[in-house]
């Protein structure tokens, strides 16, 4: 659905899809890592998700490689949108992959999030209102329903 714009402006689909080549490896690269807090459970359901199968420590390795790649096609194509989150982010994937801890997985999966959230508010300024809002009404959703300290940035 994104490419219709793309195309309708006479664009082909080959610049389309090299210019989504940042944002796909980037979002497999955190989609690896979620894989990772879930393995207990996945085992135990019978689910074989990524890092069910190959474990913690390939995923974390195979996560750091797409999120490098993130930032080699951003570069590539100037694209700073994505190329300054990513960057950003790439020392938590490092950190992650070295410790192998849960909690530098769960840090790196946050706060990649947010600095790609954050970079949307260059281009679009009110979608921090947007952030800000959604953020403080989750709190106080999660606290007050399940009283829960949710959402936060400790891992």
């Amino acid at each position: 659905m994104a490419a219709c714009g793309w195309l309708s402006a006479g664009t082909s689909t080959y610049l389309f899809v090299l210019h989504a080549l940042p944002y796909g490896v980037g979002l497999v690269a955190v989609f690896l890592l979620t894989t990772l807090p879930d393995i207990p459970g996945d085992k135990e359901s019978g689910k074989i998700t990524f890092g069910v199968r190959y474990g913690q420590k390939l995923t974390t390795y195979w996560a750091v490689v797409f999120e490098l790649a993130a930032v080699l096609f951003a570069f590539y194509l100037k694209d700073y949108i994505i190329l300054i989150p990513a960057l950003a982010a790439l020392p938590l994937f490092l950190i992650a992959a070295i410790r192998q801890r849960m909690e530098d997985v769960l840090r790196t999966i946050k706060f990649t999030v947010l600095f790609a959230s954050l970079a949307v508010c260059v281009k679009y300024p009110v979608y921090f209102l947007v952030i800000l809002i959604n953020f403080y009404f989750s709190k106080w959703y999660y606290r007050k329903r399940f009283d829960l300290e949710y959402p936060k940035f400790a891992a």
